[in-house]
């Protein structure tokens, strides 16, 4: 999925790549790919895809550790399901549950693929806005084990 925005306010996604596909004969043909929010995606022309989001300290107020990691990743579904589109086995998780975990990181949008009732959008999710709360989960487990350790020779 081709996403250009760096933001939680919902967007065409099937809009957005057909407007970028007009603009470039195929994907190799452009190196990276930009936007006004600060993201990128770059591609070395070998399929290799990476999405980078602009994550300077001098842009950043209001800096602190993240809190309660471990508890919001215990409230985390992963799931193995198949996709009804193509039948393909998958993991994941379910955009409409992961929402009342972390609702920054789910959104309606138009994907221009799949299959609804008339006026409905699939709901989409990042996943890689979980990995902070992933790292720090395991820093939390750490301490609480040293601790543990410490009381148990």
């Amino acid at each position: 999925e081709l996403m250009l925005r760096c933001s939680t306010e919902p967007f065409d996604h099937a809009q957005v790549l057909k407007d970028w596909k007009a603009d470039n004969d195929s994907f190799h043909d452009a190196n990276r790919l930009s936007n006004s929010d600060g993201c990128f995606i770059a591609t070395n022309g070998a399929n290799n895809v990476a999405f980078f989001a602009t994550s300077d300290a001098r842009l950043k107020k209001d800096v602190s550790p993240l809190a309660g990691a471990l508890d919001k990743v215990c409230q985390f579904n992963p799931v193995s399901f198949t996709w009804k589109e193509n039948n393909e086995d998958a993991t994941g998780f379910i955009a409409q549950e992961f929402a009342s975990v972390l609702p920054q990181f789910v959104n309606q949008t138009d994907d221009g693929v799949s299959e609804l009732a008339e006026g409905q959008k699939p709901w989409a999710m990042t996943e890689s806005g979980m990995v902070p709360y992933l790292v720090q989960a395991i820093k939390e487990l750490k301490a609480d084990f040293d601790a543990y350790k410490a009381t148990h020779p």
